[in-house]
Protein backbone atom coordinates (compact mmCIF):
# COMPACT_ATOMS: atom_id res chain seq x y z
CA UNK A 1 0.00 0.00 0.00
CA UNK A 2 1.36 3.36 -0.76
CA UNK A 3 -0.39 6.52 0.39
CA UNK A 4 0.96 9.90 -1.04
CA UNK A 5 0.97 13.67 -2.39
CA UNK A 6 2.19 15.14 -5.42
CA UNK A 7 5.77 17.08 -4.68
CA UNK A 8 4.80 20.73 -5.00
CA UNK A 9 8.73 21.95 -4.58
CA UNK A 10 11.98 20.97 -6.42
CA UNK A 11 14.22 21.82 -3.64
CA UNK A 12 12.28 20.34 -0.25
CA UNK A 13 12.91 18.18 2.88
CA UNK A 14 10.09 15.00 3.45
CA UNK A 15 10.46 13.50 6.82
CA UNK A 16 8.39 10.43 7.90
CA UNK A 17 8.40 8.80 11.42
CA UNK A 18 7.48 4.99 11.01
CA UNK A 19 8.01 1.76 13.09
CA UNK A 20 8.47 -1.23 10.94
CA UNK A 21 9.20 -3.21 13.52
CA UNK A 22 5.82 -5.56 12.75
CA UNK A 23 6.34 -4.91 8.53
CA UNK A 24 8.20 -3.74 6.16
CA UNK A 25 7.71 -0.20 4.54
CA UNK A 26 9.10 3.41 4.44
CA UNK A 27 8.87 6.64 2.83
CA UNK A 28 9.42 6.84 -0.87
CA UNK A 29 9.26 9.40 -3.67
CA UNK A 30 8.07 7.83 -7.47
CA UNK A 31 7.70 9.21 -10.51
CA UNK A 32 5.41 5.92 -11.79
CA UNK A 33 6.06 1.96 -10.78
CA UNK A 34 9.17 1.98 -12.80
CA UNK A 35 10.99 5.52 -11.30
CA UNK A 36 11.18 5.11 -7.41
CA UNK A 37 13.62 5.82 -4.93
CA UNK A 38 12.61 5.03 -1.05
CA UNK A 39 13.70 4.67 2.44
CA UNK A 40 12.83 1.64 4.13
CA UNK A 41 12.56 0.25 7.38
CA UNK A 42 12.57 -3.62 8.10
CA UNK A 43 13.70 -5.67 11.14
CA UNK A 44 15.93 -3.25 12.51
CA UNK A 45 17.49 -2.26 9.16
CA UNK A 46 17.48 0.79 6.89
CA UNK A 47 17.50 0.45 3.23
CA UNK A 48 18.09 3.49 0.77
CA UNK A 49 16.95 2.28 -2.66
CA UNK A 50 16.98 3.57 -5.98
CA UNK A 51 15.37 1.96 -9.21
CA UNK A 52 15.67 2.99 -12.63
CA UNK A 53 14.84 0.80 -15.56
CA UNK A 54 18.08 -1.19 -15.43
CA UNK A 55 19.27 -1.17 -12.69
CA UNK A 56 18.85 -1.02 -8.96
CA UNK A 57 21.06 0.93 -6.11
CA UNK A 58 20.65 0.36 -2.57
CA UNK A 59 23.04 0.72 0.46
CA UNK A 60 21.62 -0.50 4.25
CA UNK A 61 22.78 0.49 7.64
CA UNK A 62 21.42 -1.10 11.35
CA UNK A 63 19.19 0.98 13.23
CA UNK A 64 17.54 -1.50 15.70
CA UNK A 65 14.13 -1.88 16.63
CA UNK A 66 11.43 0.85 17.15
CA UNK A 67 10.69 4.04 15.20
CA UNK A 68 12.82 5.66 13.06
CA UNK A 69 12.65 9.22 11.14
CA UNK A 70 13.31 8.58 7.63
CA UNK A 71 14.60 11.74 5.61
CA UNK A 72 14.29 11.94 1.79
CA UNK A 73 16.04 16.11 0.94
CA UNK A 74 15.97 17.09 -2.57
CA UNK A 75 18.06 19.92 -3.78
CA UNK A 76 19.22 21.55 -6.75
CA UNK A 77 23.29 20.65 -6.85
CA UNK A 78 25.85 23.51 -6.74
CA UNK A 79 26.65 24.98 -10.44
CA UNK A 80 29.49 23.35 -11.99
CA UNK A 81 31.15 25.34 -15.28
CA UNK A 82 28.34 26.11 -17.46
CA UNK A 83 25.29 25.36 -15.32
CA UNK A 84 23.53 22.64 -13.20
CA UNK A 85 24.87 18.97 -13.78
CA UNK A 86 21.27 17.74 -13.29
CA UNK A 87 18.01 19.17 -12.58
CA UNK A 88 18.30 17.75 -8.74
CA UNK A 89 19.58 15.96 -6.44
CA UNK A 90 17.84 13.62 -4.24
CA UNK A 91 19.66 11.92 -0.87
CA UNK A 92 18.11 8.69 1.26
CA UNK A 93 18.71 8.73 4.84
CA UNK A 94 18.03 8.41 8.01
CA UNK A 95 18.33 10.41 11.46
CA UNK A 96 20.92 8.46 13.90
CA UNK A 97 20.94 8.51 17.73
CA UNK A 98 22.67 12.18 17.66
CA UNK A 99 19.95 13.61 15.78
CA UNK A 100 21.90 14.32 12.60
CA UNK A 101 20.92 12.97 9.04
CA UNK A 102 23.09 9.77 8.04
CA UNK A 103 22.83 9.56 3.97
CA UNK A 104 23.16 6.33 2.41
CA UNK A 105 22.31 7.34 -1.30
CA UNK A 106 22.33 10.35 -3.51
CA UNK A 107 20.74 10.16 -6.78
CA UNK A 108 20.44 12.25 -9.92
CA UNK A 109 17.15 12.82 -10.26
CA UNK A 110 16.64 13.77 -13.81
CA UNK A 111 15.10 10.01 -13.53
CA UNK A 112 11.79 11.21 -11.69
CA UNK A 113 11.40 13.43 -14.02
CA UNK A 114 9.79 14.34 -17.61
CA UNK A 115 12.97 14.04 -19.08
CA UNK A 116 13.48 10.46 -18.72
CA UNK A 117 9.97 8.90 -17.78
CA UNK A 118 6.68 9.58 -19.17
CA UNK A 119 4.28 10.29 -17.01
CA UNK A 120 1.34 12.79 -15.97
CA UNK A 121 1.50 13.21 -12.66
CA UNK A 122 5.02 14.26 -11.46
CA UNK A 123 6.72 13.20 -8.61
CA UNK A 124 4.80 11.33 -5.51
CA UNK A 125 6.04 11.22 -2.44
CA UNK A 126 4.37 9.22 0.38
CA UNK A 127 4.46 6.49 2.83
CA UNK A 128 4.18 2.84 2.01
CA UNK A 129 4.14 -0.70 3.44
CA UNK A 130 4.66 -3.94 1.74
CA UNK A 131 4.43 -6.48 4.04
CA UNK A 132 3.16 -6.74 7.86
CA UNK A 133 1.61 -3.79 9.46
CA UNK A 134 4.14 -0.38 9.77
CA UNK A 135 2.66 2.54 12.04
CA UNK A 136 3.34 6.21 10.29
CA UNK A 137 3.19 8.35 13.45
CA UNK A 138 3.86 11.69 11.05
CA UNK A 139 5.36 12.92 8.29
CA UNK A 140 6.69 16.29 7.39
CA UNK A 141 7.24 18.19 4.59
CA UNK A 142 9.17 21.58 3.95
CA UNK A 143 10.06 22.60 0.66
CA UNK A 144 10.91 26.12 -1.64
CA UNK A 145 10.64 27.46 -5.17
CA UNK A 146 14.66 28.01 -4.67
Amino acid sequence: MFVGHRQEHQTCEIRAVVDASQGVGGLAVRYDEEFHYEVEAAGGRVTARAVIPGFVRESSVEVGDGPVTLVVPSAVPAAKGLGHPSSDVVSLGVVDSDGGVRVLEEVDARYLSNEVAASFTGRVFGVYATEGTVAVDRIDYHGDNS
